[in-house]
């Protein structure tokens, strides 16, 4: 089986990442991943993924934890 053809491209400016990222949805590419050290907002509503919900379910774990703790302590 032949691997699908991908493509990586490094953009030093964030429009010329979103100008790629807009074109590319135009002519019906498949975006897999886009990796950037900030997080944008426009790359997310482009792309199309929504937030993930494993922040609430870490934010639940942590405060059920330290009730837990302090419970304990007590």
């Amino acid at each position: 089986m032949a691997p699908e053809p991908a493509l990586l491209g490094i953009f030093p400016d964030l429009d010329d990442l979103l100008e790629a990222l807009k074109r590319l949805k135009k002519e019906d590419g498949k975006i897999l991943t886009v990796f950037s050290p900030i997080h944008f907002s426009e790359i997310q509503e482009i792309i199309g993924h929504k937030t993930s919900s494993t922040r609430y379910l870490t934010l639940a774990g942590g405060i059920l934890g330290g009730t837990s703790l302090v419970g304990l302590a007590v």
